[in-house]
């Protein structure tokens, strides 16, 4: 098929019941092997034609076959592959609830993933872009112009270390706004 195809062909192996219609239709895309628990599933994408695959699509009894990204097929087949599964022939004469859906588990993963990569990028980022966005933070809104923000952010820095080394005591009627909370003092539990 042409490079620039932008879809893919994906079985539901969870919700498929192995009726095999798709193997009659498109031979050469879907097979059904022994360890997938009697399921049909994609053997080779594009051995068959649009026309053709399209008609094994519609000949399935419960529309387990899916046109997609083809940018999301890795992501599918790697999360189909984990999903728990059973037989067919204990799947039909099962009550229990519905099947896991591959679609959802790769949102899941996609999430999880972007999560990931975020945390890393953070901790690569170490302190000195931590302490960038707190000069943002602590810049106060009467501080108009840069260096204004500038002597806000040292003068709360320097209280700061002051605190820390037991210097001094930080006076809550000195500060410029009403603090967001109060820690206690060093030494002391809260209750």
């Amino acid at each position: 098929k042409d490079e620039e195809e932008t879809r893919a062909v994906f079985v539901d192996e969870n919700a498929c019941i192995g009726c095999r219609a798709c193997i009659y239709h498109a031979a050469a895309t879907f097979r059904v092997d022994d360890d997938a628990y009697g399921r049909a599933h994609v053997f080779a994408q594009w051995l068959n034609d649009e026309e053709t695959i399209q008609i094994a699509m519609d000949a399935c009894p419960v529309s387990c076959i899916h046109w997609v990204d083809r940018e999301e097929l890795p992501v599918l087949e790697h999360v189909m592959a984990k999903l728990p599964r059973v037989d067919v022939a204990a799947m039909m004469m099962s009550s229990s609830s519905a099947p896991a859906d591959p679609f959802a588990a790769a949102e899941t993963f996609y999430r999880k993933r972007a999560d990931l990569i975020r945390k890393r990028k953070l901790e690569r980022e170490g302190m000195a872009n931590a302490k960038r966005r707190n000069t943002t933070y602590y810049a106060t809104a009467e501080a108009t112009d840069k260096s204004d923000k500038l002597k806000v952010v040292e003068r709360v820095r320097e209280m700061a270390r002051k605190a820390a080394n037991g210097e001094c005591k930080v006076d809550v009627d000195d500060l410029d706004r009403e603090p967001i909370a109060l820690l206690p003092a060093p030494g002391t539990t809260s209750s």
